[in-house]
């Protein structure tokens, strides 16, 4: 009994200089969550008790970009499994500390959210809780540093009559759009259109229209 039990032992014991090392995503809202996504700048970092080592990050399936002894860039071009591996070339012969897969993703394309709501049928109380518009990519986890710049908000009810607003700045709802919302039904709509975003070193870009349900 014993015998068989062993090997599934010896994968619960800590290797050493394994159990004091991590390598995680900056790039999705879990940074465990062990995903890199193609066509970009993925950023990961180890996480070390000993920042001294002389640490190297190896992919055979990946570019990878060292920033600095802890943090590197890695670009990705291929979907399914990638194997990182982190050395300690401050050992002679170097010594392997981490062997970990990644899964590689092709990121969906981005859409406008209100409050990172998920449902497009909400309560007025749930879109006047966050009345902020974002950026999303769905059902990624990606973390992205996208800004809604501008929308323009229609209302349409029930019986197809409509209201629109003006051209908003910025991501949140005015004052008067909120008050409009209040006064909605079930049935009626939110329509936001002409959705400009901008982001840290990218041109600016239009999202596809976006739109709400009243419960």
């Amino acid at each position: 009994m014993l015998k068989a039990l062993l090997p599934n032992l010896l994968l619960l014991l800590p290797f050493p200089g394994i159990g004091q090392i991590m390598l995680r995503s900056l790039n999705v809202n879990h940074p465990d969550s062990n995903i890199v996504f193609i066509g970009i700048d993925n950023y990961l970092e180890l996480k070390t008790t000993d920042t001294k080592k002389d640490l190297r990050l190896y992919a055979p399936k990946a570019s990878v970009f060292k920033l600095s002894n802890t943090k590197y860039v890695i670009h990705v071009s291929t979907i399914g499994n990638t194997l990182f591996e982190v050395y300690d070339y401050s050992k002679s012969p170097r010594e392997l500390l981490l062997s970990k897969t990644f899964t590689s993703r092709v990121i969906p394309d981005p859409e406008a959210r209100i409050g990172y709501t998920k449902d497009s049928t909400l309560t007025i109380a749930e879109i006047l809780a966050n009345p902020q518009l974002h950026v999303v990519y769905p059902n990624s986890g990606y973390t992205n540093s996208s800004v809604i710049m501008r929308f323009k908000l229609t209302i349409i009810y029930t019986d197809l009559a409509s209201r629109a607003f003006n051209i908003t700045d910025g991501n949140q709802l005015t004052d008067q759009q909120m008050n409009a919302i209040k006064e909605l039904s079930s049935g009626d709509k939110l329509v936001f259109e002409d959705l400009a975003v901008t982001c840290p070193g990218c041109r600016s870009y239009k999202l596809w229209p976006y739109s709400i349900t009243i419960k």
